[in-house]
């Protein structure tokens, strides 16, 4: 969904580094919002040019209904989704529903998750 364009501290001890790839791994709907789960790995290589996917954190975030709305008219009103069927064009707001969150929701020094800044964010 998203990852991180450069290593991030990924552990508690903050001693390993890896690119951080979030994502959205199912979601419920309810007449007031909605449940995503959410998942972070952490990618390395693994020495012979494989990539390890470790599952690091999950989460569950609700974001009420007019929080969807507003994030909806946001995204409507930057992105094209003409030619896309209905599923393409949910999971794809999904997408950048998340990034966009990633790069906004910031703590008190600027920074996002993971102690990146808000560039350091890209779709996948």
């Amino acid at each position: 969904m998203i990852k991180s364009n450069l290593p991030a501290y990924c552990d508690l001890r903050g001693s390993k580094k890896a690119i951080i790839q979030i994502e959205i791994d199912s979601f419920e709907s309810t007449p007031a919002g909605t449940n995503y789960v959410v998942k972070d790995y952490a990618l390395s290589d693994d020495g012979n040019g494989n990539q390890i996917k470790q599952l690091i954190n999950t989460k569950t975030v609700f974001y009420s209904a007019e929080k969807i709305n507003d994030l909806n008219q946001i995204l409507e009103s930057t992105h094209d989704y003409s030619g896309m069927t209905k599923i393409e064009r949910d999971w794809t707001k999904v997408k950048q529903g998340l990034l966009m969150d990633t790069q906004t929701n910031l703590y008190d020094d600027d920074l996002t998750i993971y102690r990146l800044n808000p560039n350091n964010w890209e779709l996948c």
